[in-house]
């Protein structure tokens, strides 16, 4: 058995590869323009806390020791010492007061960006809710939609519906009152079959899009549930915040960001990334490639290491990183849908991240017995803010890719083209040998 925690704390990525002795338990390494300053502050209060909480502790031990009773000795009055007392006072609150205004300054950067011209930001809105995020992107205008907008029992008016869903409200209705005509909204309904039309809405309409705002019109939003938060390289980004249902906590530790989601509430943030995930990833990649066995990797696979494999150009040798499965799918046969199992050939891209069910089956096709990999740590979002059960589960990725890529994707700047910087992320399925 291999030394899983030996090899977590050395190449689980470049900045603990590098690091020595306890600085592997530091903080990760910082890719956003502010969080130098962030850093900087927070080694110097650090710094200073530690160094003057150690020497209280030594002069408490001093003088219990010196001090401690004793009974040929007697307890003598003092009225105490003014100077001392000044000068413990003052000094504290210089520092203190010091402290104060290098955190506010290092707040208001990345609360209000203020050392960054705005109007050129790339602006995201990040809903949170039990336990996934969602990432909307406006389009060319430049301009975010309303969101989280529910109708209410009480409303005289149904909302606007998304386009190919205009009788929604209609059908329902004729469906439980046997065809008789929707009134204009719900407060003219009883309150039970009301709640139940505005529940069924909340189905198809999860994030509370407002159909009738013009400003949304063009927003990116049909895919937003779970998918990566995608920032660009250089450029100023503004995160608008909230949440759906309780208080998350929206924490990048890789830039330096960190806000809580307050439902009801838009919070606000600024940040400029300093490094795309493809560049990234290969810094990765020279730091901790290194060659391992089939056995070796399926243990650090399941205790959760992100293996990444790295596959030979020539296509002699990249087919020894391919193997036959089979997989059992729903196909209508006959008329009927039914359950049939078909055989399917999975060729490993380059860059392809390691899986038990991959590894099991090169390892039963036997042919490759060791391969080069490495450890890859992905850019977290994760929740700060214990928000329900799943809480630990609520966690999301972080893409950042070039400025201009970004603009064409999510602006409509230019012509759109597919990421060239995305990470991949799942072997392709070449083709289907067997129906």
């Amino acid at each position: 058995m291999i030394n899983i925690s030996h090899h977590l704390a050395t190449t689980l990525c470049p900045t603990l590869a590098q690091a020595q002795g306890w600085r592997k338990w530091w903080l990760p390494e910082n890719y956003s323009e502010h969080g130098g300053g962030v850093d900087l502050l927070f080694n110097v209060i650090f710094w200073v806390t530690g160094v003057v909480g150690v020497v209280v502790l030594l002069l408490l031990l001093k003088y219990c020791i010196q001090y401690r009773y004793r009974p040929d000795r007697k307890a003598h009055f003092t009225h105490g010492n003014k100077k001392v007392e000044l000068i413990w006072t003052i000094i504290p609150a210089i520092l203190l007061i010091a402290l104060a205004i290098w955190t506010k300054g290092a707040w208001d950067e990345f609360r209000y960006g203020t050392k960054r011209d705005k109007a050129g930001a790339a602006k995201i809105l990040v809903i949170a809710e039990q336990f996934n995020w969602n990432t909307i992107y406006p389009g060319p205008d430049g301009k975010l939609g309303r969101y989280l907008v529910f109708p209410k029992t009480t409303d005289a008016r149904w909302p606007a519906l998304p386009p190919g869903q205009e009788t929604f409200f209609q059908d329902g209705y004729s469906g439980m009152s046997g065809g008789k005509t929707l009134p204009p909204g719900p407060a003219f309904l009883p309150k039970e079959i009301s709640v139940k039309l505005i529940n069924d809405y909340i189905g198809i309409n999860k994030l509370g899009k407002d159909f009738s705002d013009p400003a949304g019109e063009d927003d990116d939003w049909r895919e937003a549930l779970g998918r990566p938060v995608t920032i660009p390289k250089g450029r100023l980004v503004e995160v608008e915040l909230t949440s759906k249902d309780v208080i998350h906590d929206f924490f990048l530790p890789h830039f330096r960001v960190k806000l809580d989601a307050v439902p009801g509430m838009r919070g606000l943030l600024y940040f400029t990334p300093t490094q795309t995930s493809a560049e990234y990833q290969k810094a990765s990649e020279a730091a901790n490639k290194r060659e391992y066995t089939i056995d070796e990797a399926k243990d650090l696979v399941a205790y959760g290491l992100n293996l990444r494999i790295l596959v030979p150009e020539d296509p002699a040798q990249a087919a020894e990183y391919a193997y036959s499965t089979e997989r059992e799918v729903t196909k209508r046969v006959r008329g009927k849908m039914e359950k049939v199992i078909e055989k399917v050939d999975v060729q490993l891209a380059n860059g392809d991240r390691l899986t038990n069910a991959l590894i099991e089956g090169l390892k039963a096709k036997g042919t490759l017995k060791k391969f080069n990999a490495y450890a890859y740590q992905e850019w977290e979002l994760v929740c700060e803010e214990l928000c329900g059960n799943g809480h630990t589960g609520m966690r999301g990725s972080v893409l950042v890719i070039d400025a201009k890529e970004y603009s064409e994707k999510f602006e409509g700047k230019a012509p759109a083209a597919a990421p060239t910087t995305a990470l991949p992320a799942t072997p392709v399925v070449a083709r289907a040998a067997a129906e």
